[in-house]
């Protein structure tokens, strides 16, 4: 029983003894300033690609046959409007070769010019 009593008396004065070398000296402390980055997002929730900060028919969802504007509502074309599709792909680097992964979507751009006599294509370097 001694020798218990003798233990728990040493690990009590080191726990007392550890307890008083976590005091901080809170008198020297100073702020600091940290500039975090600014995450901005843009919500769609109709999912029609126009952001809801500018949706102006926020109930408008995109389907492959309706047409939206820059307004996010559906685009009613008349006999003098034109559409303008803008599509990107990318080519292997000194290439003039497409990549595969662009293909499909380009046949997709292909077929609504064969449905359209009068378009036209125009490609861009960038």
């Amino acid at each position: 029983m001694n020798v218990k009593l003798r233990t728990i008396t040493l690990m009590m004065t080191g726990v007392l003894a550890l307890t008083g070398c976590q005091t901080a000296d809170l008198s020297k402390q100073t702020s600091q300033t940290i500039n975090m980055p600014t995450v901005v997002v843009n919500v769609d929730s109709d999912g029609d690609g126009v952001p809801d900060e500018f949706d102006q028919c926020p109930n408008t969802k995109m389907e492959s046959n309706v047409v939206v504007d820059d307004r996010g509502c559906h685009l009613i074309m008349g006999p003098d409007m034109s559409l303008k599709i803008e599509y990107s792909a990318f080519f292997a680097k000194g290439s003039s070769e497409l990549l595969p992964k662009y293909q499909a979507e380009l046949d997709k751009v292909s077929e609504i010019m064969n449905t359209h006599t009068t378009s036209t294509m125009r490609i861009e370097d960038r």
